[in-house]
């Protein structure tokens, strides 16, 4: 693992704005392709308390890493109050095989609907309780999974896929990490910290 961002320790503590890149490099058990590199988002929490500054050099953090597919995890918004300036800051993400999303716990609080319209139309691909295949090119595909649980009320369920298929899932909550990899699912990125 490479770290990037402000030093960790006990007489400087992390704040809301340190923004902290942590690069790992995860092989998945049976892939056979290209390697592939995923950029994740999470808790951005937008909101009339941090400057939207923060969060576009979040974004602009994230373009440079030239992802393959950016991830967001979850609680896009913390309520409302902002929710206008999601689109035009989703839309600044850039991902060679697309952008995909879940919802967080915040995001149920404020509006379920309005949150998932809103990431949308910011160029974000829902994954609500349900699975997409992904083309990285050259014949080579994953599954995405999509766990919202438990604010959704839905299980989280693996998708039927090819033996030998990647599935990788996104949930808010990393409680889901068990369950998903029993079922099958080879890496699970989650937020809600």
């Amino acid at each position: 693992m490479a770290q990037s961002g402000p030093e960790l320790n006990w007489r400087r503590p992390v704040t809301t704005t340190d923004l902290q890149i942590l690069h790992f490099q995860t092989p998945l058990d049976g892939w056979r392709g290209r390697p592939f590199r995923v950029v994740q988002l999470s808790d951005f929490h937008l909101s009339k308390r941090l400057p939207l500054a923060y969060f576009e050099m979040a974004v602009q953090q994230a373009n440079h890493a030239q992802a393959d597919m950016v991830f967001i995890t979850g609680d896009f918004v913390t309520g409302l109050s902002c929710i206008d300036q999601l689109p035009g800051l989703l839309q600044g993400l850039q991902s060679r095989c697309g952008i995909y999303g879940i919802l967080g716990n915040h995001d149920y609080w404020a509006d379920v609907e309005q949150v998932v319209e809103t990431a949308q139309r910011g160029g974000v691909q829902m994954l609500r309780a349900g699975g997409q295949q992904v083309d990285l090119g050259d014949g080579q595909s994953v599954w995405l999974l999509g766990c919202d649980a438990p604010w959704s009320g839905a299980r989280c369920q693996v998708p039927e896929v090819q033996a030998g298929q990647c599935v990788i899932g996104l949930s808010h909550s990393a409680d889901y990490i068990y369950p998903l990899s029993r079922a099958g699912v080879k890496a699970v990125f989650s937020g809600h910290f």
